[in-house]
């Protein structure tokens, strides 16, 4: 059977579409308006996957295709192999840059609370520039 766009089985590539279906509603989610647990939901989710990919990557027998032989193709599977590893790595690379710009995310939101729970009673910065406008003009 043939295979759809990548190096992957056709069933492989089936999960990943339905994989990305499922993640979706989260990234809309955290577009509009970024939460605490579905940003701790997204961090948990790309650093398991860079396991998962670092797992596959390194386990004995998954880097070589699986046409791979060490007849006369040896030195072409071999750069095939090299390429799907350049790959993978690329995959964890942006999946724990995700991680990390989550993190960062969670970070700020804590610190925005942290600051509005501080100062409740202070005017915010626009109602503060309004007063001071309005009490300068009126002198």
């Amino acid at each position: 059977m043939s295979q759809i766009g990548s190096h992957h089985p056709w069933w492989l590539n089936v999960l990943m579409i339905v994989m990305v279906a499922v993640c979706l509603p989260c990234a809309v989610h955290i577009w509009r308006r970024p939460t605490t647990p579905v940003l701790h939901q997204v961090m948990i989710s790309a650093l398991s996957m860079a396991v998962l990919h670092a797992g596959l990557m390194l386990a004995p027998g998954t880097s070589a295709p699986p046409d791979h032989s060490h007849g006369n193709g040896s030195a072409a599977a071999s750069q095939v192999t090299d390429a799907a590893n350049e790959q993978t790595l690329g995959v964890i690379g942006l999946e724990i840059g995700t991680a990390m710009l989550a993190s960062t995310l969670v970070a700020r939101i804590r610190s925005n609370v942290q600051r509005t729970a501080a100062a409740p009673n202070l005017p915010q910065a626009h109602e503060a520039g309004k007063v001071r406008g309005g009490s300068a003009a009126g002198k």
